[in-house]
């Protein structure tokens, strides 16, 4: 039986281990042959050949540093003298390291963006040079911290923002040379880094968990077959998309945003349907219960697009309270709130008909 990518090639860097390795073996299985990128970990990369090889599939391993232009150049040389094009890149190296402001050195910032941006935009440039007259297939691995940002990431945040735009702008560019490009955005995934961290196991672990409705972290396997798809004709109309792959993971509680010039800060999980009034009246026994009202929703009544948006989600605010500082200050478990004698606590419901609470207090004057 003829696979999805049966005749294909795909460059997949950063392979040697982790989401890298998984999406090499996936490409592999759906029938293409795949290059083995690594930076260091030669045994690692050999190890990832040596399982695509014994499945019956074809690859090769081949050491390159991306973020160094001659290292790129020769991965493709070598790609070419192994299998002669290239169908599919997927750009997967990359590095996190995380630091306060403070603690931001130059050479902090380049190596991160010489690896997770410069680096991406030199292997595009040499896969484009081989891709062929029907075009070809980019992945490129983003992160949910792009948009969720947390503290000390602001560098590592950066690089993946830049990742989404570049992502955007090269599906503009190389769309009519039959190119597509898109981008893959997971959430925490359970790799070898995350458990070298000591993060398996942790209390950040149950945290994440706690905040995700599927109640677990996210696997390499979760991420490999949506590059798949990406890289074969099921998707020929998807170009210049970022796709999210978190579990639909919540905003780490305690953390502060700006949305409308206000804070917000998340301190509850979601509500089903039902619990909504009794956590208003919690609200009310904990304060004084200002009022309670639906807002209307602009597409006929459905929770679509709301007037406002708090904390980043479209929402409608269905009732609200005021609490003391003593009373919530701890739960919402954030300095910002410690110094505000009141509190208001927003129940509201998010463009997917979630329910959630979010507390927020005005910006001071």
């Amino acid at each position: 039986m003829s696979k999805k990518l049966d005749g294909q090639v795909a460059v997949v860097t950063g392979a040697s281990k982790g989401i890298g390795a998984t999406i090499a073996e996936h490409l592999a299985a759906a029938g293409a042959a795949v290059v083995v990128n690594y930076a260091s970990s030669k045994a690692g990369a050999d190890a990832v050949v040596e399982r695509i090889r014994q499945a019956g599939r074809k690859a090769v391993a081949v050491q390159a540093d991306v973020s160094k232009l001659a290292d790129v150049r020769r991965l493709f040389a070598e790609t070419k003298k192994a299998f002669g094009t290239i169908d599919i890149l997927v750009n997967n190296a990359g590095i996190y390291e995380f630091a306060p402001l403070e603690a931001i050195s130059a050479e902090h910032f380049h190596k991160h963006f010489d690896l997770n941006v410069l680096g991406l935009l030199w292997t595009t440039q040499e896969a484009v040079k081989q891709f062929g007259s029907s075009g070809g297939s980019i992945i490129n691995l983003s992160s949910f911290a792009a948009t969720s940002a947390p503290p000390n990431t602001s560098v590592y945040s950066g690089t993946k923002a830049a990742v989404n735009a570049i992502t955007r702008s090269l599906a503009q560019e190389l769309g009519p040379r039959k190119i597509r490009v898109n981008a893959i955005s997971p959430g925490v995934v359970e790799t070898e880094g995350l458990r070298a961290a000591g993060i398996t196991g942790s209390d950040f672990q149950r945290q994440i968990e706690a905040q995700t409705p599927l109640g677990r972290l996210g696997q390499p396997e979760d991420i490999a077959p949506a590059v798949v798809f990406l890289a074969s004709a099921d998707s020929a109309f998807i170009t210049g998309e970022t796709v999210g792959i978190t579990g639909s993971q919540e905003e780490p509680v305690g953390r502060a945003s700006r949305p409308g010039g206000r804070r917000s800060v998340v301190f509850a999980g979601q509500l089903e349907r039902g619990q909504l009034g009794a956590r208003a009246r919690q609200a009310r026994g904990k304060g004084r219960f200002l009022r309670r009202r639906q807002w209307r929703f602009r597409n006929g009544g459905g929770p679509t697009v709301a007037h406002r948006s708090v904390d980043g989600h479209f929402a409608g605010v269905l009732a609200f309270a005021t609490a003391r500082r003593d009373d919530f200050g701890t739960r919402l478990g954030g300095q910002l709130l410690r110094r505000q004698k009141q509190v208001k606590i927003f129940i509201v419901a998010d463009h997917a008909g979630r329910r959630q609470f979010f507390g927020v207090r005005r910006a001071r004057p």
